[in-house]
This record gives C-alpha cells, sequence and structure tokens, in this order.
C-alpha cells in the first residue's frame, strides 16, 4: 500500500489563500466481476440523439488508453453540501457532486456509465418481475463491503428501502419518507428472501419501475449497523454525517472541514472492475475545493490548483470565460458540454391567490422571454426547454413553436396575457411571492424585472441553503424558482418532482391534479415505447399549456473544464449529476 501526501494551495473566497493537505493510499487487490446486464434489465429507453451526442466533448472515448493508477483528482466544488449530506432529505447539486464518490452514483440499480438511456446493475447483480410487473425482485450481490469493512447484506437493502418508502418511527418519535417516494410508487411491502434477495411490492402494475427509481442521486447512505441502533434510540434524524460518511462508493471520506474542503481516499476494498478487468477505482483520492465564486474558480484552475471546474448554476463557463481558459491554456484543457439544468417558475396553485386561476398562470409563462432570458443570465449559453431535455427523445418536437416559447410570436403572446389578466378581473397591479435561493439572485432579480412589466410585484424572499431546503417544501411562498423542471433524463423518474403536494412536498409546483397521478400510472403500466412517447408528449402539453403548473423558461449548457490530463471520466449529454462517482477517472500524469 502506498501512501502519498499532496499540499494543495486553493483560492477560496476573492483573495485568501488556504493550505490544505490530504493523504490518500492506492492499491490493485481485486474485486468481484461486474456483472453484465441480465435478460431481465428494462429496455432501452431510447437512443441518443445527433444533437445529444454533438454535446459529448471529453477528447476521447472513455478508456481508450490503458488508465494508469494514482493521483489526487483536484476538484472544485460550490459550496457545502446541505442536510447533513443526507440523500434522503435534499437533491442539492453540492451534495450530489461531493458525495457520490463516497456513496456510488445510483442505488441496487444505475443508468449505464457509457449511455445514461440504459438501466444497469449496481448493487443488486439482477432483477426480475412477475406477470403482472406488481412485484420486483432484486439479487444483492454477495461481496459488497461498507467502508468500515462490514458485509452489505439484503437486510440493508430492506432497511434503506423501508426508510425511503416508509419513514422510520420509534417511540413518539418519527422520520417521514424520502422527499422521492413518489418515485418508488404505491409500496405495500418490502420483504427479504432467501438467495440475499429483496422484493417491493407495489399496489399498481409498474412495467417501467426501473425507469422511475433509476435516478444517480438516489444513493445509499445509511448504514443499518452504525444507523439503525441508534435510531431505536430516538435519533430518527441521524444523517451520514454522524456515523462518518460510512457507505459503499468507490472513495472512503477522509476528512471534511466545514465551508472549505472535503477529500476522500481510494477504497481498496470496493466492489467493481473496469471495462479493462482493471480494480476500480484508479485514482488515489479526489480534494474537493468549496470555492465561493466562479472567479475564484478560474482563478484557480488557470493558475494550476484545480484539475476540474464545479457543477452547478453560476459557475459553468459563459463562451467570454471559456475563451480565456483557452487563451491561457491551449490545449492543456478540455471542456465537458453537458445538457444542466433546466430552470423555470412553479406555481403554488394550492395557496389562496391568483394562481389559482389558470388564466393568471397562462398569462405569466406567455409574458416571460424566454430568449433574452438565457441571454441576460447565461451570456447565451442555454436553451429552450420543456420539462425533459430538448434533445430527449420523449419531449414534443414542436415545443419551440409553442406560445410563450416561439420569439417570432412575442408581441402576440405578451398581448393575448395582457388580456388574460384583465378577464381574470386584475386591472390593478398585484403582489406575488417568490421563494429565492441566494445562489439564483440573479434568476429571481429577471423574475422581478420581467413580471413587473406585466403588472405583477414580485416579492423576493432570499434564503440561504437551509432555508431554501424548508421553504420549498412549504406552501408560503406563491412561486418556486428555479425547481420547475429538474434535470430528469426519463419520464418516469420526473414523477417526485411533478406529482400533487400530497404525494410529494418536493414537487416544486404545488397542486392536487389527480390526472397527474394517473398520467405516471399509465406510463408506469405500459412496456411500449412508442405509447409512452404519445403518453409523455400528451402530458406535457396538459402540464405547460394548458395547465400551466410550471412555466419552464430556459436550460443551461453546462461547460466544465477539466486538464487535459484528466481521463476516463464519462461526459452524459445530459443530466450534470450523472456519472459523478469517478470510478473510472484516471490522471495521465
Amino acid at each position: 500500500m502506498r501512501n502519498i501526501t499532496r499540499t494543495w494551495i486553493v483560492s477560496i473566497g476573492v483573495m485568501a489563500l488556504l493550505a490544505i493537505g490530504i493523504a490518500c493510499a492506492g492499491g490493485t487487490e481485486t474485486a468481484p466481476e461486474v456483472a453484465q446486464q441480465p435478460a431481465a434489465a428494462a429496455p432501452v429507453a431510447a437512443e441518443p440523439t445527433a444533437a445529444a451526442a454533438e454535446q459529448m466533448a471529453s477528447p476521447e472515448p472513455a478508456m481508450a488508453e490503458k488508465a494508469k493508477y494514482g493521483g489526487v483528482f483536484r476538484s472544485a466544488t460550490r459550496r457545502d453540501p446541505p442536510g447533513a449530506w443526507d440523500p434522503l432529505k435534499t437533491n442539492n447539486y453540492d451534495l450530489a457532486v461531493a458525495s457520490q464518490p463516497v456513496y456510488g452514483t445510483g442505488h441496487l440499480v444505475r443508468l449505464c456509465r457509457d449511455d445514461i438511456y440504459r438501466i444497469c446493475p449496481g448493487l443488486a447483480e439482477s432483477w426480475e418481475q412477475n406477470a403482472d410487473f406488481t412485484q420486483w425482485t432484486f439479487k444483492i450481490r454477495d461481496n459488497v463491503v461498507w467502508h468500515d469493512g462490514t458485509p452489505f447484506t439484503v437486510e440493508d437493502a430492506k432497511y434503506w428501502l423501508d426508510l425511503v418508502n416508509f419513514g422510520f418511527t420509534a417511540g413518539d418519535k418519527s422520520r417521514g419518507p424520502a422527499f422521492f417516494r413518489a418515485e418508488f410508487g404505491d409500496v405495500t411491502a418490502i420483504d427479504v428472501l432467501d438467495g440475499n434477495r429483496v422484493r417491493i411490492s407495489l399496489k399498481n402494475p409498474a412495467r417501467q419501475y426501473l425507469n422511475s427509481i433509476t435516478n444517480p442521486q438516489r444513493t445509499i447512505a445509511h448504514p443499518t449497523h452504525l444507523m439503525k441502533p441508534r435510531m431505536e434510540q430516538g435519533e430518527v434524524n441521524i444523517a451520514p454525517q454522524d456515523v462518518e460518511w460510512v457507505a459503499m462508493g468507490p472513495f472512503k471520506m477522509t476528512g471534511h472541514e466545514k465551508g472549505v474542503r472535503s477529500e476522500a481516499q481510494r477504497f481498496d476494498q470496493y466492489w467493481e472492475k473496469g471495462e479493462d478487468g482493471q480494480q476500480l477505482p484508479y485514482l488515489d483520492g479526489i480534494l474537493f475545493a468549496f470555492i465561493q465564486d466562479a472567479s475564484s474558480m478560474d482563478a484557480a484552475f488557470r493558475s494550476g490548483q484545480l484539475d476540474s471546474g464545479a457543477r452547478g448554476a453560476g459557475y459553468y463557463l459563459t463562451p467570454e470565460r471559456e475563451s480565456r481558459y483557452v487563451a491561457d491554456l491551449g490545449d492543456g484543457v478540455w471542456f465537458g458540454r453537458i445538457g444542466g439544468g433546466r430552470s423555470g417558475l412553479a406555481f403554488n396553485t394550492l395557496k389562496e391567490g391568483p394562481l389559482q386561476d389558470v388564466r393568471v398562470r397562462k398569462a405569466i409563462s406567455l409574458w416571460v422571454d424566454r430568449q433574452q432570458a438565457i441571454q441576460a443570465i447565461y451570456s447565451g449559453s442555454g436553451h429552450l426547454v420543456t420539462l425533459l431535455a430538448p434533445e430527449n427523445p420523449f419531449t414534443n418536437p414542436d415545443f419551440r413553436t409553442w406560445p410563450g416559447w416561439n420569439p417570432e410570436t412575442k408581441a402576440q403572446d405578451r398581448a393575448e396575457a395582457m388580456r388574460l389578466l384583465q378577464e381574470a378581473g386584475h386591472t390593478e397591479r398585484f403582489t406575488l411571492s417568490l421563494i429565492c435561493p441566494n445562489r439564483w439572485l440573479n434568476n429571481c432579480e429577471f423574475t422581478h424585472a420581467q413580471l413587473g412589466g406585466l403588472g405583477i410585484d414580485v416579492d423576493i424572499n432570499i434564503v440561504d441553503e437551509a432555508g431554501w431546503s424548508a421553504g420549498r417544501l412549504t406552501l408560503n411562498n406563491d412561486i418556486q424558482i428555479g425547481g420547475g423542471a429538474g434535470t430528469d433524463t426519463i419520464p418516469e423518474s420526473a414523477e417526485d418532482a411533478l406529482t400533487t403536494y400530497s404525494n410529494s412536498n418536493f414537487a416544486p409546483a404545488k397542486h392536487e391534479d389527480p390526472k397527474v397521478v394517473e398520467t405516471f400510472r399509465q406510463l408506469n403500466s405500459t412496456s411500449s415505447l412508442e405509447e409512452r412517447v404519445r403518453i409523455w408528449r400528451e402530458f406535457e402539453r396538459y402540464l405547460l399549456l394548458e395547465r400551466v403548473y410550471l412555466a419552464p423558461v430556459f436550460g443551461q449548457l453546462a461547460v466544465v473544464p477539466y486538464r487535459s490530463e484528466v481521463k476516463g471520466l464519462p461526459i452524459p449529454p445530459e443530466g450534470v449529476m450523472n456519472s459523478q462517482d469517478h470510478a473510472t477517472t484516471w490522471l495521465d500524469r
């Protein structure tokens, strides 16, 4: 075993310098063979389109060269993960970036690294379903261990699934289910079977169940042997940081300084091998620096202190910043181009006020200038979106001609918006409240300026990460910024972001429309790709044009810089949180 110590000077804030050290260990011990995709695996949802393929920006195909072991990958990230690093309670980018190397990507199943439109085995090596798709059974791998050496068992899988779907109760204290519970459907039972298998029973058939539950941010970070005894004693809200982040990812957490950095070293007992047959991961370790602004990140990268820029709004490169990287570094840098997060306005129809009238919601969607938003907020580095990415095979191909989306009809659309407000009885200005995380202040200010022209005053409620995590779950605000369109790649996985408030208070749009629930039931009841596309495209029109629970505004093109030495990192066509465990990343130096 080798010990490597590195000292890294990173720019934090405007001019401050901070010395950070990390000790990482490397090795080449073998692990069980990675299971091939079983016959029971879900069918391919869709092949990536040409437009999606063009966004793949790795300088060469992953694993084109023989991977090298060693080195510490130094990456920027925006800030400390919120919510005690608990993926059952928050969907935050900052958590996903810093935690996936430690927790792994996905859970029992996951999106394939080389094709995010397919399902691959994860901690389950295979699966099967009954004839009517109401029971799904997963075979847990036999040789997976937690970071403390404790074997991962089928009881661990059941414990996590129980937390996701039912929460936990100890005496008079209780913990609610995961915020994404709706993705797992109406679960009636979770049972341990012989042969290291766990079975999920559902009230309704779910042919596309794997698509529903396969989200890279749904990770297992709650070890039964460490958490359950303490939960039974009343610590029902215990979180990963309370047990020193013991999980099963390719890297083991070795240090965390709140607001400054986190570091992890290679986990020698990780279960997975690469396509070349070598033990994963290749890196000795990963160091994440929490850098508070994009200009400091740029300076740190261009001066050689970073191997990767940050993922997340506000840090992706604009065309102007990208050109400066090229001028300074030439072929010493390459750029990952990913269809990034989709931002919009999500309306609360359950709070008494103007937004309970669909005419008001339609007026807002018609009025907002989406093309201007792309220029004003991201200097043109973005595109029009609906619920999924524009290149996604499920997306309506004609959405750019829709009222509110089509720049050629903007004058007519705005005239119609004024007419709708008057028809709804709003001849005088009125005020709507908007909850806004401080990292998206420019989006919120743009919304304030836009709706002001429509005669709507926007009262911006600026919150920090804790306030955002709590406030967006309530019915206190009229509009929620930034979370309406999500980052999902498959319709079924968007259920938690679009369903009714009673099913998921995490859903940005607050409504109780039974048709939304019924639509996801239909999607999960067919294995026909053509039928799923038809259902989704009709639903998209219903949600955005007819009922207007959401008003997607734009999607960002996420441009992330990497040093030329960074190899083996999959760059997905969309979904910036995909493939973030760095199991296959290696450094050519």
